[in-house]
């Protein structure tokens, strides 16, 4: 979805400030770029400027930074737990395709060896019961 802004308003104080889309939110993009430059501070000078800026900070700009950093933090989440599921997915489809290509093999096996026709209808009866259980199991993985 495309966002526009800020999910929230911007506190009074910083109402006719202009913000770039998803200001609040370094996973909009995938990896952000550093610049160093010549106004580059150090890490420590950078930590006590926020420090001392957060404690004059009034109410409604505390609050709406904390609830900016729950929204941030529940998109990372987010994106933690799809990525997850994509790499189960993955493993999964792996797993269910080596057992298809196994029963594929001995089917095959065993349909050019000197097996009569019922057997030769067992085994392949077998291996495909197999794969559609396995097969339906993923599915019910996925809608879960």
């Amino acid at each position: 979805s495309t966002n526009t802004g800020p999910p929230l308003p911007l506190p009074r104080r910083y109402k006719d400030i202009v913000l770039p889309e998803n200001f609040y939110t370094v996973y909009k993009d995938g990896k952000e770029k550093r610049k160093k430059g010549d106004d580059a501070i150090s890490l420590h000078d950078l930590s006590n400027m926020v420090s001392k800026n957060w404690e004059s900070a009034d109410a409604e700009t505390k609050e709406y930074v904390q609830v900016m950093h729950r929204i941030d933090i529940e998109e990372y989440q987010r994106r933690y737990d799809e990525s997850c599921m994509i790499s189960r997915q993955e493993e999964e489809d792996d797993e269910h395709e080596e057992i298809a290509q196994n029963a594929a093999k001995e089917t095959n096996q065993k349909m050019n060896s000197n097996y009569d026709k019922e057997t030769q209808k067992e085994v392949t009866s077998k291996y495909l019961h197999e794969f559609e259980t396995s097969h339906n199991e993923m599915n019910s993985n996925i809608k879960s």
